[in-house]
Formats: C-alpha cells, sequence, structure tokens
C-alpha cells in the first residue's frame, strides 16, 4: 500500500456547501411566492358630504376634497337606485369645490357613491348615508 501524506477531507465542506446553497435557494423562492402578489388597487380618497333638504325630496353632494373622480367612473345611488344628477358647474368630473343636485319626488332616504375604476370592477363604496 501506498503511504497517504497529503490526504484532506474535503467532502464535508462540499457537503455543508451544497446543503447551504439549496436551503437558500428554497427559502428564496419560497419568499418570491409569499412576497410576489399583485399590486392593490388604486382607489380614490375623497371628502364627500351629502345632504337633505328639510322636504326630503332634495339632495345636494358635496365633494370637499381629495382626488377627482372622472366621469363614468363613478355612479349614485339614491334609495338604492342608480340615478342622475346635476353638476353645480359646467365640468365633467366630480372634482373638489363640485356639487351635485338631486330632486326626486318621493323621500330620499339613503345615498351611495360607488367608485367603479379600471382596477376596480366590482365598485368600492365611498360614501354611504342614510336618513332619519
Amino acid at each position: 500500500m501506498y503511504p497517504m501524506k497529503h490526504c484532506s477531507a474535503v467532502s464535508d465542506v462540499v457537503g455543508s456547501l451544497i446543503m447551504v446553497s439549496i436551503v437558500t435557494i428554497a427559502l428564496g423562492i419560497i419568499a418570491v411566492a409569499i412576497l410576489s402578489q399583485p399590486a392593490p388597487p388604486d382607489i380614490p380618497a375623497v371628502d364627500v358630504t351629502a345632504y337633505r333638504s328639510p322636504s326630503g325630496t332634495d339632495l345636494t353632494i358635496i365633494h370637499a376634497g381629495g382626488d377627482t373622480l372622472p366621469v363614468g367612473e363613478y355612479r349614485i345611488l339614491v334609495n338604492s337606485v342608480e340615478e342622475t344628477f346635476t353638476p353645480s358647474t359646467s365640468t365633467t368630473a366630480f372634482k373638489t369645490g363640485t356639487e351635485l343636485y338631486y330632486s326626486s319626488s318621493g323621500e330620499i332616504r339613503s345615498v351611495q357613491l360607488i367608485y367603479q375604476g379600471d382596477r376596480v370592477p366590482e365598485g368600492v363604496q365611498l360614501l354611504q348615508k342614510n336618513f332619519p
């Protein structure tokens, strides 16, 4: 037999490096799977107030601040029915300072402002007000 002069056991080191590499890759794949979720939809931040007249048949909605709502991206429901409002100005968007008016033949019991943008087709309720 030949005498072993320069034997060094590197198999333990190589095995440890391979094991650390496999665990690191596995953790990276798990992290990407958990953290790779789609960005939440952009929902406008608005400050909207609704007032009903003492007779209960006229409604005013005022945009007091926040993001502008383009026409076609919001709906207004009065008593759970979509209605058409008259703007205070000839603007095409519902922006800060704009007032919307609605007159009904019956009593107005509730109003809802629903935002339906491109990324939120199901709609998000921005205002819900029930009148006594």
